[in-house]
């Protein structure tokens, strides 16, 4: 018995058109399959939405950014510098053993109302400008005291007044000092001038005048010199 196959196999072969018409009828789709509608593309296929960028950060206010502000028309910029403390309550005691005195606290209150300093602030001030005149004083005091030490050693060294001859001539200063000015001896002494070299070599030649009865004492000169008659006359007993 011949199957379906082997029967259909020569008929096509026998009639090439009708096995043509008969394919282009199966691809023809039939109405049913017409009506339905076409796909949708896929989700993929959509193109995503148009993003945004993100909006900037807002500006922050810094202490290095930012401009100072400006001072309202008529109104004067504040000193940073300044305190709002009142002046008017300052009170400024000068430091134990200062340099200073009544005029200097004056002038130091002046200039802290003029620039608006506080009550520490001004009290700085005053510290400084004691330890600066302080200081002041002791360079000045080495200074002296270097200079009076030379004047010392200057008339030690001196050939005329010094060397072996250095303790009877400094005799002789001595002795002149106290004999016409005595009170100049305190102020000597603190001043260091007694080791001057001028002022001592001076004092020395009137030591040595007075030693040697060469003093020479000057008369004061009468206003209204008197004739030999008047001198006469003057010494006579008054009556005679």
């Amino acid at each position: 018995m011949a199957t379906a196959e082997t029967i259909a196999a020569p008929a096509a072969q026998a009639d090439p058109k009708a096995a043509a018409a008969s394919k282009e009828t199966v691809a023809q789709p039939t109405a049913s399959s017409a009506a339905v509608p076409p796909a949708k593309a896929p989700a993929e296929s959509a193109q995503p939405p148009e993003q945004k960028p993100p909006a900037p950060a807002p500006a922050r206010s810094t202490i290095l950014t930012d401009e100072p502000a400006k001072p309202a028309e008529g109104e004067k910029a504040a000193d940073p510098a300044k305190t709002t403390e009142p002046t008017s309550e300052i009170k400024l005691e000068l430091p134990k053993d200062a340099l200073l005195d009544a005029t200097d606290v004056e002038g130091t209150l002046s200039f802290a109302k003029e620039h608006g300093l506080s009550q520490k602030q001004a009290e700085a001030a005053l510290t400084r400008q004691n330890v600066a005149v302080s200081a002041f004083r002791d360079r000045m005091v080495e200074r002296h005291d270097k200079q009076v030490n030379g004047w010392a050693k200057e008339l030690q060294d001196d050939p005329e007044f010094g060397r072996t001859n250095f303790a009877a001539n400094s005799a002789l200063a001595k002795k002149a000092l106290m004999e016409f000015f005595p009170k100049m001896v305190d102020e000597l002494r603190v001043t260091g001038y007694g080791n001057h070299p001028e002022l001592v070599k001076g004092l020395k030649r009137i030591g040595a005048m007075i030693s040697n009865d060469q003093a020479v004492i000057a008369q004061p000169k009468a206003e209204n010199p008197k004739s030999p008659e008047q001198i006469l006359r003057l010494s006579q007993p008054s009556g005679s």
